[in-house]
């Protein structure tokens, strides 16, 4: 029998001195420290997947297991640098639905004109 696992979606937003970051780059960030942290059977286990990244707002989504968004959080603390630019990742919000974080992101970065 197949267990299903309840998903979470965790907004991200990134801080670094100087330019832009490529999305790449903080995917492959991402990955290794929690990988450094919990072990390849923990990235499996966890369901990483990593959503998208915007270079403009510098904020990002991931989507993971429900049990293991602690442990994604954890190691979203640990990243120091990026490219050798000196970065913090903190979470914004974390959501059951895809839906409800974009609303939420699109209501925080709201351009008014």
């Amino acid at each position: 029998m197949v267990k299903f696992y309840r998903k979470r979606y965790v907004l991200f937003k990134l801080i670094s001195e100087g330019s832009n970051i490529e999305e790449d780059a903080v995917k492959r960030a991402i990955l290794n420290s929690f990988q450094i942290l919990f072990g390849l059977t923990g990235v499996g286990e966890a369901g990483l997947v990593f959503l998208g990244y915007d270079n403009q707002t510098s904020t990002g989504i991931i989507r993971c297991n429900h049990k293991f968004v602690n442990n994604l959080r954890a190691s979203l603390t640990f990243i120091r640098e990026i490219n050798g630019k000196k970065t913090s990742i903190y979470t914004l919000r974390i959501s059951g639905t895809l839906k409800t974080l974009k609303e939420f992101k699109e209501k925080v970065f709201r351009k008014d004109i």
